[in-house]
């Protein structure tokens, strides 16, 4: 709550129309500061939310501003960015070491800024990046931030998600356990198939016998619903597990 409280010296008991003219303005203009500073907390407030919840992204994620400007880089994307030569942070912009693709890439950021600030309607857009010397290239899914329209320096604008087939899956074991009803151990099976690991290497990996993989391979084949290692890991690197 805030009062504001105006006076007078003694033996002066009435405003003149100046003074209430001069009052008007000035409780005008405060009513107007209230409420920038309102919108600011609120908007400080969307930040920290937007920025917290990538932040808890297993998949690697950047935050762009309205300038497409980096604001936000959460953990696993820092570690994805020092391993991988063709993708790096340069003055603050996301920097893709082939030109067609970093064409490609601000192209699909400036359609996405004009079209925040027309209040146009904006799809997501994908692309890849080919990496030398890989047979297994990187996914960008790119995406507008809904929500309030900040135009500051440093808003939240856009998402850009990567996704390197080249690394280990990061869902957790747990979380693919709860969503999908499966064992521990029919857990682990099920996400390092997703990691790209065959039945052999599975097997190799846990120390089990290759028909005990094959037995919890079958049972995770019941409780998801699919007959195929491919629809396993389909399901979990599409679902909300990377996510968690």
């Amino acid at each position: 709550m805030t009062l504001l409280k105006i006076g007078r010296g003694r033996g002066l008991n009435h405003f003149s129309d100046l003074e209430k003219d001069l009052i008007s303005v000035l409780v005008r203009h405060i009513r107007q500061f209230m409420r920038l500073c309102n919108h600011i907390e609120h908007l400080e407030i969307e930040r920290n939310i937007c920025h917290d919840v990538i932040d808890k992204f297993s998949l690697a994620s950047i935050v762009l501003d309205q300038r497409g400007l980096v604001v936000h880089i959460n953990g696993s994307a820092e570690k994805l960015l020092r391993i991988t030569p063709e993708l790096c942070i340069d003055t603050g912009r996301v920097v893709i070491d082939d030109f067609a693709a970093q064409e490609k890439f601000e192209g699909i950021i400036a359609r996405m800024l004009a079209a925040r600030h027309s209040d146009a309607p904006c799809q997501s857009e994908t692309m890849r990046i080919s990496r030398d010397g890989h047979s297994l290239d990187m996914g960008l899914a790119i995406r507008p931030l809904a929500g309030a329209r900040d135009i500051s320096p440093g808003a939240p604008a856009i998402a850009v998600f990567i996704r390197d087939a080249g690394l280990c899956s990061s869902a957790p074991i747990t979380v693919v356990s709860e969503l999908f009803a499966l064992s521990p151990t029919e857990s682990r099976v099920a996400v390092l198939l997703a990691d790209g690991l065959s039945l052999v290497e599975i097997t190799e990996f846990l120390g089990m016998a290759h028909a005990t993989v094959r037995t919890h391979l079958r049972s995770v084949f019941k409780k998801m619903g699919v007959d195929r290692q491919a629809l396993v890991v389909r399901l979990i690197i599409t679902s909300v597990a990377n996510l968690a």
